[in-house]
């Protein structure tokens, strides 16, 4: 060194010196430069942030029973991912079992004496039932002992109509050989009526002739008298028997009918009887069937309110609700009221998820669909906000498999308002104290 410096005189040492210090600030200024213009120039995104927790679109869907009952099972756990069917609760079924099996044994009884009346309308020898009861036959004793009440009464009420038209019948074969018997004494009658004619009319010549005494004649006159009022007796007889003929035919004629009319009206009253009786029996089926408490959608169970084996379900209260696996996943954030001008439904939104972690987690977009038109407190002693709705882009989701959202997780929502540069950053705090100094009195 010292030979170099003995080699150089004073005026090259000071002019070495100058263009080191000249070589330094000009780095010092190319890197001050540099970054000042790039704070100047270089444009960020700017965002307004809003804490909030992920949920689902507002149509969660609210499980209720509408009898309620007694819990006899609870079949899913808070959180749980279900298919639609699957079965959630399920609750004591004794009653409503019971009464599905009253009203079906009521509709059995109803159907068999249907077509028992059916049977004795259209006069068949024998009941045909319907064919879903035939089978049931062999299998269900109850089902057998209706059909067989239902046969016994019809052969006794068919029994009981041969019986009364039998004796109809036998009195009109009574009457007709009453009438024979009269029509011959009648005959008779009117045979001795006319041979008595004669003799009467011999006898008056002769008592004219005093070849016989008057007495004989008035006497054959009385025995014509009385035979003609035998005659007229027998006719009224045979009359009345003829009568009684036609009123016997009438009976059975009016029977046959009778036991239509009878029939028919019976049918029809055991038809609308049938009706009432299916549509409770239906009824009671889907009480029975609502016992079992399934989900209508694919799902997430949450608000999940029932916990007791054993408790009671009041009619309508609400024991879950499902979060549909096919609706949109929503943040709801809540926004600065500062923020506000600022941000409109449309906006793009990112999305940090605060239960993962961030230098692993890409980052999930969303977009603003929803804000809310005034100011919303959660208590008085709250500061003010305004609700933000977000919904999730599915597509971004679903390059990350491991992430899962549930209902309930924290996020925090960057709402891209534009862009601005890192110095309008450092600026406008600076600017925004010199502007409220300034109007200070």
């Amino acid at each position: 060194m010292q030979e170099i410096s003995s080699r150089l005189s004073g005026p090259e040492i000071l002019a070495s010196t100058r263009r080191r210090i000249r070589a330094g600030m000009l780095a010092v200024a190319v890197t001050f430069g540099g970054g000042f213009g790039w704070m100047a120039l270089a444009p960020l995104n700017a965002a307004a942030v809003a804490p909030g927790v992920i949920g689902a679109d507002d149509r969660n869907k609210v499980i209720q029973h509408l009898e309620g009952g007694v819990v006899s099972q609870i079949a899913v756990h808070e959180g749980e991912s279900v298919s639609a069917g699957q079965l959630l609760l399920r609750l004591d079924p004794t009653k409503a079992k019971a009464q599905s099996l009253q009203l079906q044994d009521e509709l059995d009884e109803l159907t068999a004496m249907a077509a028992r009346l059916e049977a004795e309308r259209d006069s068949r020898p024998t009941v045909v039932f319907p064919a879903d009861l035939a089978a049931r036959r062999q299998s269900e004793p109850e089902v057998e002992r209706i059909l067989r009440g239902q046969e016994i009464l019809f052969a006794a009420r068919g029994a009981a109509l041969a019986n009364e038209r039998d004796v109809l019948v036998a009195r009109i074969g009574e009457f007709t050989e009453e009438i024979g018997g009269l029509e011959a004494g009648r005959a008779a009658a009117e045979g001795q009526i006319a041979l008595l004619d004669d003799e009467i009319q011999s006898v008056r010549r002769m008592v004219e002739a005093n070849q016989q005494p008057k007495p004989r004649l008035l006497a054959l006159q009385r025995d014509r008298a009385r035979l003609a009022g035998e005659r007229g007796n027998t006719i009224a007889q045979i009359a009345r028997a003829r009568q009684n003929i036609g009123e016997s035919r009438l009976r059975i004629s009016q029977l046959d009918a009778d036991r239509l009319n009878q029939v028919a009206g019976d049918l029809r009253d055991t038809e609308a009887r049938i009706y009432d009786t299916a549509q409770r029996l239906q009824a009671a089926r889907d009480v029975l069937a609502r016992t079992e408490i399934r989900a209508p959608i694919d799902g997430t169970v949450v608000r999940l309110n029932t916990h007791t084996v054993g408790g009671v379900v009041q009619p309508g209260e609400a024991l879950l609700e499902l979060v549909p696996a096919a609706g949109r996943l929503l943040i709801d954030a809540h926004l600065k009221p500062t923020d506000i001008a600022a941000v409109k439904p449309g906006q793009t939104a990112e999305i940090r998820l605060d239960a993962y972690s961030q230098r692993r987690m890409p980052m999930i977009f969303g977009t603003v669909v929803e804000v809310s038109a005034d100011a919303l407190r959660d208590r008085g002693d709250t500061p003010p906000y305004y609700l933000l709705r977000v919904a999730v882009d599915r597509q971004s989701l679903a390059r990350l498999p491991e992430v899962h959202l549930a209902p309930g997780m924290p996020a925090e929502v960057m709402v891209v308002t534009g862009t601005r540069t890192l110095l309008d950053y450092v600026l406008m705090p600076i600017a925004t104290s010199l502007r409220h100094a300034l109007i200070e009195q």
